[in-house]
């Protein structure tokens, strides 16, 4: 058996800042705690914490919570030292915003003798951050022979919504290859605890089946799978430790078998044509390139449009950490190439590495001594400015806001000087670099024609149609990170006449990636409108599309979740109904963002032309529950002139960075030129923070906002 022993040198932190890249700064978070040995990130933004010896930690809203949230009776084995048992590992269930459930997985001991095992167990947390109805029991895996011995620990919940378990081979070579035991493997489980009937049942380079509880066996071939990590397409991340040569990331496959008791790290696959090879697999030693245990592994791939998210670069790799040396690098896996991240780590002895929905990497540091554990956050910091971007309905003119100052820092001529069709403008980091974007495309009276500006250099990086050449009904455009790759999408509906055409193109690619009609009437021709936002809490971004001009106040979404990665025609939506009474043609203006700061989009809509000026905030939670509109509208309200019956133009994005979206609203036609900043409250309370009139006469037909 090789065990994990930390060096002499990192007997206590480091004072040296942790080595990072430029824009990146490192945190605590949490300190104070003992023997921390796995964490989980809730879609709320809470972490929870297993202390080894039994207990489970709160970071609430960046504090630690003084009371545990629960303490189970752990084996005595525990304080054995350098002992692999005890609490080792945490998951949430993908439904917690609405269900609390986290699973637990420690080690009981025996009854009357017996030899101790691993359980899998639920508990149920309320916001209070308190435990609701105690423990239910779900799976009591093998005896321990040796409780200290590698018994593995991870778990977490796939795409598929099973929860997928990590267990050691025990100091058994011969555990991993056979199908007789769950040791060495990776179970998959139904959330109450049951076998899913689809798991494999035969496995590469073994004979037999497996039969009873070792029904759940998924993948085989395991030493001590450390830590798990879920990708957005559903791929599996395992880390698993290795013993004298090699630390391996692998990417988990039903039925597959990854060698350990035969084979460790890269192979012949002539000389082992049944096994699978690991992804990545580096020696032991010392350096950036070796190390002695793969301690934690994260696909960082945070929320669609996190606050805090990295660069496009880093968005979709898998990061991974050594115990012993005291490093993060990450692979990339379109390039199949790995590179240092962070050095020189200020916690020693990293135990455990995952990445919060906002966009931050956290390591869970073990230290040495009592107390001495630490929770340490990686955040990058640069912030793209609160911008307003405003665009004329009568010609050419885009004028840039500084929504602080609430005052125009710059102006230009998207197009050529004549043209008088308008511009519609969108704003988002289509170049992945953190800093937002300008896009503009032809309103009407001209070929549909967009460009996306780079934010930070004002270089064009895309200029082209969207739709034919010959179509002069103009584009709508909404921006956001739909395939979750860290670069923003372009989301361009047909404007008057061009019917519910619905493209989207690849914000890092610049292909169209999919092209369907939103709305279920093919004969409809009055255009479409399109917003973005994560309605449900998932991390996933939604698409709404709204009914132009000519068409009455419908909108219909599609969940982002099932539509991803979007490229190809998305399932029906899983809402379509209309806003305003049905007889209005005019159409919808449409926008969608957290502007209540309960971490789901609101879905916000605006009145088209020939409506009066009314917008109407819809709460996107209970929406996504299939509560009906009229119970799920938060406020609907006048804005500007409630005579003028030229509608409204919406958007909606956070000005102010406190991850609370404002409100921007655009004036239509016939009316004094303004657009409006406003807040709006989970009781449906409006505020006015900001008032601009539009001055020059080529807004007069209406102003477009974004």
């Amino acid at each position: 058996m090789t065990t994990i022993r930390p060096s002499v040198l990192s007997l206590e932190d480091r004072s040296v800042p942790t080595t990072l890249p430029t824009g990146f700064s490192e945190s605590v978070l949490a300190e104070g705690l003992s023997r921390p040995s796995a964490m989980a990130v809730a879609p709320d933004g809470r972490i929870f914490i297993t202390e080894q010896g039994g207990t489970v930690r709160i970071v609430d809203d960046g504090e630690l919570v003084a009371t545990p949230l629960l303490t189970v009776n752990v084996d005595p084995s525990v304080n054995t030292k350098f002992s692999h048992s005890g609490l080792i590992g945490i998951a949430i269930d993908p439904d917690f915003r609405t269900n609390g459930h986290i699973y637990i997985n420690y080690t009981a001991p025996g009854e009357n003798g017996d030899q101790p095992f691993n359980r899998i167990s639920r508990y149920t947390v309320n916001a209070d951050n308190m435990t609701v109805g105690g423990e239910t029991v779900l799976v009591e895996l093998d005896p321990l022979d040796d409780p200290t011995s590698e018994q593995g620990g991870t778990m977490v919940f796939g795409r598929d919504g099973k929860l997928y378990v990590g267990v050691g081979y025990l100091d058994n070579l011969d555990n991993p290859q056979s199908l007789n035991n769950r040791f060495g493997k990776i179970l998959r489980y139904n959330k109450d605890g049951s076998i899913p009937d689809d798991n494999p049942t035969t496995f590469a380079g073994i004979d037999g089946t497996t039969t009873g509880d070792n029904r759940a066996i998924w993948a085989v071939g395991f030493r001590q799978p450390y830590s798990m990590s879920i990708s957005a397409s559903g791929d599996l991340l395992v880390a698993d430790v290795g013993e004298n040569s090699f630390e391996e990331l692998n990417l988990g496959k039903a039925g597959a078998n990854y060698g350990w008791g035969v084979t460790e790290g890269p192979f012949d696959p002539l000389e082992y044509p049944n096994f699978t090879a690991p992804i990545v697999a580096y020696p032991h030693g010392d350096g950036l390139e070796a190390g002695n245990a793969v301690t934690g592994a994260s696909v960082y791939q945070p929320f669609a449009n996190a606050s805090g998210q990295f660069p496009g670069e880093f968005v979709g790799d898998y990061f991974y950490m050594d115990f012993e040396n005291g490093w993060i690098n990450h692979f990339d896996p379109s390039t199949s190439e790995s590179a240092n991240f962070a050095s020189e780590l200020t916690g020693v002895l990293p135990t455990a590495l995952t990445t919060t929905p906002d966009g931050d990497l956290l390591y869970l540091s073990f230290g040495f001594g009592p107390a001495a554990g630490k929770l340490y956050s990686i955040g990058y910091d640069e912030v793209s400015p609160a911008q307003v971007i405003v665009g004329a309905a009568g010609g050419p003119l885009v004028q840039i806001g500084d929504a602080a100052q609430a005052k125009v820092v710059s102006e230009f001529l998207a197009f050529q000087p004549g043209f008088t069709g308008g511009v519609h403008v969108a704003m988002g980091d289509v170049t992945g670099d953190r800093v937002d974007d300008f896009v503009y495309s032809v309103a009407s009276g001209g070929a549909p024609r967009v460009q996306v500006v780079d934010g930070a250099s004002k270089a064009v990086v895309y200029d082209f149609f969207a739709f034919e050449t010959s179509f002069t009904g103009g584009v709508f455009v909404s921006v956001g990170d739909l395939d979750r790759d860290g670069f923003a999408d372009l989301v361009m509906t047909a404007g008057n006449g061009g019917g519910p055409r619905v493209r989207i193109m690849s914000g890092q690619s610049g292909k169209v990636i999919s092209d369907f009609l939103g709305i279920a009437d093919p004969n409809f021709r009055g255009g479409a409108t399109s917003a973005i936002g994560d309605g449900n809490g998932d991390g996933f971004l939604d698409l709404a599309i709204g009914a132009g001009i000519g068409g009455g106040p419908r909108v219909a979404v599609y969940n982002g979740a099932l539509g991803f990665p979007w490229n190809t025609t998305p399932s029906s939506p899983f809402l379509d109904f209309f806003v305003f009474d049905p007889s209005f043609t005019g159409g919808v203006s449409l926008a969608s963002a957290d502007t209540t700061g309960d971490g789901m989009a609101e879905l916000i809509v605006g009145a088209g032309p020939g409506g009066g000026p009314v917008v109407s905030v819809f709460n996107g939670a209970l929406l996504s529950k299939g509560l009906p509109a009229n119970q799920a509208r938060i406020v609907s309200f006048l804005t500007g002139d409630v005579n003028n019956r030229g509608g409204v133009n919406v958007a909606a994005r956070d000005l102010t960075g406190d991850q609370i979206a404002e409100l921007l609203i655009g004036s239509g036609a016939s009316t004094t030129p303004t657009y409006q900043i406003r807040n709006v409250s989970e009781s449906g309370e409006v505020t006015t923070l900001v008032t601009q009139d539009a001055t020059d006469p080529a807004f007069l037909d209406g102003v477009f906002v974004g």
